[in-house]
């Protein structure tokens, strides 16, 4: 844990100057009227918080800095929920992720989740639907003897049906167009 509060300190963005969330604004306040072009950063402590550092940024179209708080534990460095095993790679998580933070604060929005989501695979109708249709040579189970062979053989068949698992994995059992077949020649 201590390695990594080390690192921290030692790292290039550190301003041990700065002790409170107006400090870190102003700082980056000038920061940008040198050099309006990139999103600065700096990193800092903050007493009120132990056992944690600030990342404090300032966006380019933004009157006001935002702040990350960075929480040190002995596996490595925590941010948004995120575990990085170096202060550089939580920097370049940020940096990667700022344009981001700004808009939906790192979550998707329903919107988005739902255009990012597979279509829902279709389903085979219920049996109960197809039990009144009659499939051409075949015939349906009301249109057979009561006491034939064929309909004790299909009551079995449909029992021994209900009691297996349903299908699992891609496709869910269900039969393949043509195009998809091998023996599509």
């Amino acid at each position: 844990m201590n390695d990594h509060v080390e690192l921290g300190l030692a790292h290039r963005k550190f301003d041990a100057e700065v002790s409170t969330a107006e400090a870190a604004h102003t700082k980056l306040t000038v920061k940008r009227r040198a050099d309006a072009t990139t999103i600065h950063y700096l990193l800092w402590l903050d007493a009120a918080h132990p056992g944690y550092f600030v990342l404090s940024w300032l966006p380019q179209n933004s009157t006001s800095a935002r702040h990350e708080f960075v929480e040190v534990k002995p596996d490595g460095l925590y941010m948004r929920q995120r575990l990085f095993k170096s202060v550089d790679l939580a920097i370049n998580h940020f940096k990667r992720h700022a344009q981001d933070w700004l808009t939906g604060g790192g979550k998707r929005t329903p919107s988005a989740a739902s255009s990012l989501r597979p279509p829902p695979q279709q389903q085979p109708p219920p049996r109960s639907l197809l039990s009144g249709r009659s499939t051409p040579g075949r015939s349906t189970p009301s249109h057979r003897p009561s006491g034939s062979a064929s309909s004790v053989t299909t009551a079995a068949s449909t029992a021994a049906a209900a009691s297996r698992q349903p299908p699992t994995g891609r496709g869910s059992g269900r039969t393949l167009p043509a195009w998809m077949t091998a023996n599509n020649a």
